[in-house]
């Protein structure tokens, strides 16, 4: 079982699965409530890429030149808002919004761009299946 704290290699690339914190909405509480989340660190030592996991901002040392993080807003993990500031404290040149399926808590696309574009972000949204290199 993987857990927070551990680091895994395989070969010249090292993850490191850091903490998240899964935000709370009263509508899941009981058995659909999260207690434990965890995000990873990918690094080939050429490029960092931190993938978030469902999570609202928390204070953190991480450190990734691109970040994939979740932008619904809905308690549960962050608005563009919170994303624009996260991004930027961790140093990322790229920020690959994720987990934008929700039917029911759909992604304000015009509000995402707005506040990329005030923090000057650099961002990119991808299709579904579609693949960059990074």
């Amino acid at each position: 079982m993987i857990k927070e704290n551990d680091i895994i290699t395989f070969g010249d690339t090292k993850i490191e699965v850091v903490k998240a914190v899964h935000g709370y909405n009263p509508n899941l509480t009981d058995e659909n409530e999260v207690f434990e989340n965890v995000g990873y660190i990918i690094d080939d030592y050429k490029c960092r890429l931190y993938i978030t996991s469902d999570t609202i901002c928390f204070n953190n040392d991480y450190k990734a030149d691109v970040v994939a993080l979740p932008i619904t807003a809905h308690e549960l993990t962050m608005s563009s808002y919170e994303a624009s500031l996260y991004s930027k404290k961790i140093g990322a040149n790229l920020e690959l919004p994720i987990h934008m399926d929700n039917e029911m808590y759909p992604t304000n696309m015009e509000y995402m761009k707005e506040n990329f574009d005030k923090f000057n972000i650099h961002y990119q949204v991808l299709e579904i299946e579609e693949t960059i290199e990074i």
